[in-house]
């Protein structure tokens, strides 16, 4: 009894999982005169002088 209790058991912990994977290409968003602003294509650049500079652009936009 106890073994059929330990297979029931294991048959739920493998069929309740899934997978609900979502990405976020490009992950470069901020939040914009309180309205969400998602990049579309994003480009960093490290200088000479060990500086980083990121931006970020839509159509009409570029965030830096």
């Amino acid at each position: 009894m106890k073994n059929q209790f330990l297979y029931i058991i294991v048959l739920f912990a493998f069929v309740s999982c899934q997978e609900d994977v979502e990405f976020n290409n490009p992950s470069f968003q901020d939040q914009k005169d309180n309205v969400f602003w998602r990049a579309i294509n994003i480009k960093a650049t490290l200088a000479a002088n060990a500086s980083l500079s990121i931006e970020g652009y839509t159509r009409k936009e570029k965030l830096t």
